[in-house]
């Protein structure tokens, strides 16, 4: 995340979270983490002049104060200091920074700290990793796999490290294209491919459909793409949803459900949680 960019920060009640969340799910640059009660957010952009109209918004509707701030933070100088090794059952992913660690797990990844999302320590990237094995380990003829909004490429890879099967992903933002290709070579892998697009709109995508979709996004967009990710899905496939709050699940399920697909289980972490659906043939 660019250091020039302009922060917008408040916090908001878990009353609100979720309203405030799909108000400003818009923004491709968001963070939230859960602060004692409350939850801190923040919305990075470039242009004071959405964020100030924003702020005035968030006064109006929410009542919530805000600032704005210049973004003095480095975020990717601050995570390779604080470099986290992932484990998993199967995975261990890092930056790659400690040459000398040794490998404990099956597989390893490294993902370098960068301007895109997806390193494996936010509990939604994590539980996705996580649902992938768990799915893989039960089905292991899951060959055709779509990430939508890939971002450093890390669900992608984790599948292709699994099953050694040709990857297919897309992603909107530039920085993210540029990191996924840098990923998957310094990872080796040549199974991959990630398109530029929003959504499935690329005619590459159109003409398919996969056994398996991970979508690990915002709400909003879960619920907006719900009919268009479900098409993608053949008789009998998965797809795996994240970027989820515990007390979103019973909606968003509702709306799958009633596109033919029932939940084959969930896991959760920190009020984040993950659900695996099978589409019914």
């Amino acid at each position: 995340m660019d250091s020039s960019l302009l922060e917008l920060k408040f916090k908001v009640s878990k009353k609100n979270l979720e309203k405030v969340l799909n108000f400003i799910s818009n923004f491709e640059n968001i963070s939230w983490f859960k602060e004692k009660k409350n939850w801190q957010i923040s919305i990075f952009n470039n242009k004071k002049e959405v964020l100030e109209s924003y702020r005035k918004r968030l006064k109006q509707i929410y009542k919530i104060d805000s600032n704005i701030n210049k973004n003095e933070t480095n975020w990717t100088n601050y995570n390779q200091k604080n470099e986290k090794i992932i484990r998993t059952e199967l995975f261990e992913i890092s930056q790659g920074l400690n040459k000398q660690l040794k490998k404990k797990k099956k597989h390893s990844l490294s993902i370098p700290a960068c301007n895109s999302f997806g390193t494996g320590q936010h509990e939604s990237t994590l539980l996705s990793i996580i649902a992938i094995e768990k799915l893989i380990k039960k089905n292991k003829k899951i060959h055709s796999f779509f990430d939508l909004g890939t971002g450093t490429g890390i669900l992608s890879f984790v599948f292709s490290k699994l099953t050694k099967s040709r990857i297919l992903s897309c992603d909107i933002d530039p920085a993210s294209i540029k990191n996924f290709k840098e990923n998957m070579k310094k990872n080796k892998l040549s199974n991959c491919k990630n398109l530029k697009c929003n959504g499935f709109r690329h005619n590459e995508i159109r003409k398919k459909s996969f056994e398996l979709v991970v979508c690990n996004i915002l709400l909003k967009q879960l619920i907006k793409m719900a009919k268009q990710i479900t098409k993608k899905v053949r008789s009998g496939g998965y797809i795996i949803l994240s970027g989820i709050l515990n007390h979103q699940i019973n909606f968003l399920y509702s709306i799958y459900y009633s596109y033919n697909f029932v939940m084959i289980f969930k896991l959760s972490l920190n009020n984040w949680t993950v659900i695996v659906l099978k589409k019914r043939i």
